[in-house]
């Protein structure tokens, strides 16, 4: 019965996870550059390093594991940025790596809009040396091992203001050869499906150390309809920060945060889900080191 679980709940997955798309995070607020690459240069110090790991569903052999790292410098009123992840769960693999650019506009004092654009190379493969549910004597799936690669571009819009943003990206706006499990094979680009992502927050002061911060965000991936993520993070400014995140599917997760130094910030996330009956629990780590004005030189 363990092993019919394991079997349902991985081709439930094999359905959300590899179809081009990048499985929604807990982290979502301060990693908005994974989705949108006009995010780059939001955060307000000017080189930013982030990175994450993300244990799904830690309870089930194969499941879905993933590393990321992201890096931008903002200079002026433009932005560069890279990003690097890695997903894999069973015998999948998927490895992307792209380059960002951001330019933003001033609308006023209080409010700037940015839009950017990404360069995204990626590489879907299979194999069967680290697929171990399956019967050995299958032919099908011993002789299923692909690998694929494919250029996509991506881009994106972000408003920012001191209270308020908002951001909509699609990170495969084109791509050279469409790889779709879901047999998206449309030759015409105006008919090839395509992922969307959309973000919007505020702040809502509380005091002079004290602020909640509700954020809302969207993902629509082709044939698996829409899925909404709601998540309100209350904050004890430079200190501390503890949120509750809330997704469309049947999962909720809690974030806990805080400043270690001035320049790095560590976060927590434990996400629960009930799948088949089963309860499945997700780990996530997230490290945001800043490095503005690491190599001045004081003056006497």
């Amino acid at each position: 019965m363990n092993q019919f679980v394991r079997i349902l709940i991985l081709s439930f997955v094999s359905h959300a996870l590899w179809a081009q798309q990048f499985t929604p995070i807990a982290h979502f607020v301060n990693n908005q550059q994974v989705y949108n690459p006009a995010a780059f240069g939001m955060h307000a110090s000017k080189l930013n390093f982030s990175t994450f790991s993300r244990l799904q569903w830690a309870t089930i052999e194969g499941s879905p594991k993933t590393a990321h790292l992201w890096a931008d410098y903002k200079y002026r009123n433009m932005a560069g940025g890279l990003n690097f992840s890695a997903q894999g769960y069973s015998g999948y693999s998927n490895t992307e790596i792209n380059l960002n650019y951001a330019y933003r506009i001033n609308i006023s004092k209080k409010w700037t809009l940015a839009s950017g654009m990404r360069l995204a190379w990626s590489n879907h493969a299979f194999s069967t040396d680290e697929f171990n549910i399956w019967d050995q004597q299958d032919a099908v799936i011993s002789s299923s091992t692909y690998q694929k690669s494919q250029l996509k571009l991506g881009a994106g819009f972000h408003l920012n203001g001191r209270k308020f943003y908002a951001g909509l990206a699609s990170a495969d706006f084109f791509a050279n050869n469409k790889i779709s499990l879901e047999g998206d094979t449309a030759e015409s680009f105006f008919k090839r499906k395509r992922n969307i992502n959309a973000f919007m927050g505020t702040r809502i002061r509380l005091s002079d150390a004290y602020n909640l911060r509700p954020n809302i965000g969207f993902y629509y991936y082709r044939d698996n309809g829409l899925i909404t993520q709601i998540n309100t993070t209350f904050e004890i400014k430079d200190y501390f920060w503890a949120g509750l995140t809330f997704l469309s599917y049947g999962s909720a997760s809690i974030q806990l945060g805080t400043h270690i130094s001035s320049r790095l910030r560590f976060a927590y996330a434990f996400e629960t889900q009930a799948l088949f009956g089963v309860n499945l629990n997700t780990h996530e780590i997230n490290l945001l080191l800043t490095m503005d004005n690491l190599f001045r030189k004081r003056k006497d």
